[in-house]
């Protein structure tokens, strides 16, 4: 396991995509980089693991309450497997263009001084502005999905992808490339599978959306009381429970698909694949966020 509880100060002066890394002492504002030292919260980074965790399990839960898929079974022709698997491909498609558009914006703010100077200026202001953005974002994402608006969807998916870029530039600075990269790679793997597993089972997972939703928002709860607990057993304890949590809903959110495919003549193909996408796309990177806290290796 990697330097979980253990604060890993390397002082490397350089940034993790070549170059001069301006904030290893001083941000330019003139404040203190919060990620050199000691960080706050017991050797946590409060700028990622106080927030950012939090910010993406709201928006999971926006998106897992926020549409309304109480369809009628059988309303419409039932599609057929080549049908069905043209909307699961296209799903992963979307959601693999999205996750592409956050690493490109991501390794493009990390490459520039002047925005990362400007992320970093703006502190927590910029994190709950940010969060604003995001969940302003989801809601309006939703609300043109349910009005079977494709191409309004799909605008406001590409620019939450990409806001999602200016946050993960922070994440970048935190840790080492290396290990976000491992970090990565295991995630495609774990995902992979429970993706499949929702998709081949013969099982309805629709009970099973329930428990999920619950143990996300008892995810959120803790994590919020755990801001002023400040224990880092408790958030090891909440981490490890994500984990099993957002692969729980991997495969839920596969197999919601499927069955959204069969049951729904008033949505386009495109509108359900675009539904799909985003979920499977919150599914990834709350994943990916959990593993990164557990195993990726901090600067």
């Amino acid at each position: 396991m990697s330097d979980y509880y253990t604060n890993n100060n390397s002082n490397s002066n350089q940034s993790p995509f070549g170059g001069q890394n301006p904030y290893k002492d001083q941000l330019m504002n003139g404040s203190q980089n919060p990620y050199n030292g000691q960080p706050q919260n017991n050797g946590q980074n409060p700028y990622y693991d106080s927030y950012y965790d939090q910010m993406y399990s709201a928006q999971q839960a926006q998106m897992q309450t926020g549409f309304n898929l109480n369809g009628t079974a059988g309303h419409g022709a039932a599609l057929g497997i080549e049908a069905l698997n043209s909307i699961l491909g296209r799903s992963f498609l979307y959601m693999f263009i999205a996750l592409l558009l956050t690493g490109i914006t991501s390794i493009f703010v990390v490459s520039s001084q002047e925005l990362l100077a400007t992320i970093f200026a703006l502190g927590r202001v910029g994190i709950i502005v940010i969060f604003v953005m995001e969940f302003a974002v989801v809601i309006a994402c939703t609300s043109a999905m349910k009005k079977d608006n494709v191409v309004l969807a799909a605008v406001l998916f590409a620019a939450y992808a990409i806001i999602n870029g200016l946050t993960f530039s922070v994440i970048f600075m935190a840790f080492e490339l290396s290990s976000i990269i491992s970090v990565f790679f295991t995630t495609s793997l774990v995902f992979g599978i429970m993706a499949f597993l929702g998709a081949v089972t013969k099982r309805d997972l629709t009970s099973l959306g329930s428990i999920l939703i619950a143990g996300l928002m008892g995810i959120i709860i803790s994590s919020v009381i755990n801001i002023f607990i400040g224990s880092s057993a408790v958030d090891f304890v909440v981490t490890i429970i994500g984990v099993a949590v957002f692969m729980g809903f991997t495969a839920y959110d596969v197999n919601r698909i499927v069955k959204m495919s069969q049951s729904y003549s008033g949505l386009s193909d495109n509108t359900i694949a675009l539904y799909g996408a985003m979920q499977l796309y919150l599914d990834f990177i709350n994943l990916f966020l959990k593993l990164l806290r557990l195993f990726g290796k901090r600067k």
